[in-house]
């Protein structure tokens, strides 16, 4: 559950390049305590931990027809980095979006198990082929088989190449190919 952001906490800090500044001192620190993701920035304020990406994208976009105030401040959708290369994700305003989850999980990198190094890329064993596979929302999946059979190199390049034109055409803006 995303909590809402004080207007208190947004009066207590600036922002300057990507960091959030309260008396000067630049505050956040990597999340630790997370299970998923260890490279977004936290910070401790009244006894509540608050992610250092959300509350910068808040200051800059209060008027936002998402953002909607509430008793306990703000609450607003899913905050998405464009890119994501970096050991600790870049939190400057131009690298900040609203996203939908469902838009949010479009450019999440390669998976621990994937085994091809390409994402929605597999060997499907079954058909004997290399395939491309992509979500599009809603547990609905669009693939692609390659028409050459077997573990082949021209095969695997044939469904990495599948599966760049599917993120393109259903990903759009948030495809993210590596």
């Amino acid at each position: 559950m995303i909590k809402p952001i004080p207007q208190e906490l947004l009066d207590e800090v600036t922002y300057e390049d990507g960091h959030l500044y309260r008396d000067g001192k630049k505050v956040g620190t990597p999340n630790k305590e997370s299970k998923t993701d260890k490279r977004y920035m936290v910070w401790g304020w009244r006894q509540s931990m608050y992610k250092v990406h959300r509350i910068i994208w808040l200051m800059h976009n209060l008027d936002h027809e998402k953002v909607t105030k509430t008793e306990g401040g703000y609450l607003f959708p899913a905050i998405d980095h464009k890119t994501d290369d970096t050991i600790i994700k870049d939190n400057r305003i131009e690298n900040l979006r609203l996203a939908s989850a469902e838009e949010n999980m479009r450019n999440r990198g390669k998976m621990p198990y994937n085994t091809s190094g390409h994402n929605g890329v597999y060997f499907d064993k079954r058909r004997n082929c290399w395939a491309a596979g992509v979500s599009i929302g809603g547990g609905k999946r669009r693939f692609k088989y390659s028409p050459m059979k077997g573990d082949c190199s021209e095969g695997k390049q044939w469904a990495i190449e599948q599966a760049i034109a599917l993120r393109e055409k259903y990903h759009g803006e948030f495809a993210r190919h590596d």
